[in-house]
């Protein structure tokens, strides 16, 4: 919860990522911003985002409505065949495994290069960071208690919430700069800045998301109150 953008693309060439790296290190640099160079090698067993399944049997206005599909042959004591595939470049070969009741596997074996950014302490690190053989933006993450396990999203988001209106300024500033290195699919801009450069609406649109959380907040502490425990949000983290 909180205003976030989400932005999802692809670099234009492996010279644009190095291209994009050295301006942006140029940009950290000064203006006194902590930065770091992504550089690895990612290989495992890929658990994309490819959706949700269902404990219930949904509707039919709501399977039309919402875009779910029924998988005979996923029915089992323990699921009910429906699910809500997010359509990314894995839809299909996951369509086709449920087709088969099978649960999908993928495997990776790649290096992915970039950079982070620290724009404002109480501003998401914003990330540029490709694989290699796609040139795709990719958010690759292991954990140490799944080492063998990759886990990944198509593209990235920087949530602004927390640090204001100037660090979301200066997100969206940072994000038209790669456009002349990176092929968006995707902007999306929650504080509706990116697009109309309107302050006003974007003034607008944070208040409305702090009320909004603070409210939601409230009832959290409240609820923690009752059963003895101290609950912290926000900008208080």
């Amino acid at each position: 919860m909180g205003i976030t953008i989400h932005y999802k693309g692809k670099a234009k060439s492996l010279e644009a990522i190095d291209k994009l790296i050295e301006e942006l290190k140029e940009v950290a640099t000064t203006l006194e911003w902590s930065y770091g160079i992504v550089d690895e090698e990612v290989k495992g067993e890929f658990y994309p985002s490819w959706g949700y399944s269902f404990g219930y049997i949904p509707k039919k206005e709501q399977m039309e409505e919402e875009g779910i599909e029924f998988f005979p042959k996923m029915v089992s004591k323990d699921c009910t065949g429906y699910f809500k595939i997010w359509e990314t470049k894995y839809a299909e070969e996951v369509r086709r495994a449920f087709r088969k009741g099978k649960r999908p596997r993928f495997f990776i074996d790649t290096r992915k290069k970039g950079i982070w950014l620290d724009v404002q302490p109480k501003c998401e690190t914003l990330e540029f960071t490709f694989d290699l053989k796609t040139l795709e933006l990719a958010d690759y993450e292991k954990y140490d208690h799944s080492p063998g396990v990759i886990y990944g999203y198509n593209g990235f988001s920087c949530k602004t919430q927390f640090a204001g209106l100037s660090a979301h300024i200066l997100v969206c500033k940072v994000i038209k700069l790669t456009e002349k290195y990176i092929d968006f699919s995707k902007i999306d801009d929650e504080g509706e800045y990116y697009y109309s450069q309107d302050i006003e609406k974007a003034k607008k649109a944070f208040g409305e998301s702090t009320a909004m959380i603070e409210s939601f907040g409230s009832i959290l502490k409240e609820i923690g109150k009752r059963l003895g425990l101290r609950v912290v949000t926000g900008d208080e983290m």
